[in-house]
């Protein structure tokens, strides 16, 4: 194999393992963002269930 053809491998190969850690990178960046907006949903329920456990004490004070 010449050198310009092994060049041309060696440079093959990089771009494609770029591609892959670039395709990893974004595949855990997209989990992440998952995992942020589960916690956000899970928390707000929680607020939520606070909030109406809140009224219902009130209310049942108030009676």
């Amino acid at each position: 194999m010449s050198n310009v053809e092994q060049e041309a491998d060696n440079s093959k190969r990089k771009s494609e393992e770029s591609d892959v850690v670039l395709k990893n990178q974004q595949m855990v960046r997209v989990q992440q963002m998952a995992t942020v907006e589960w916690i956000q949903q899970k928390r707000k329920s929680k607020i939520q269930q606070m909030i109406c456990e809140v009224g219902d004490c009130k209310t049942m004070s108030l009676e």
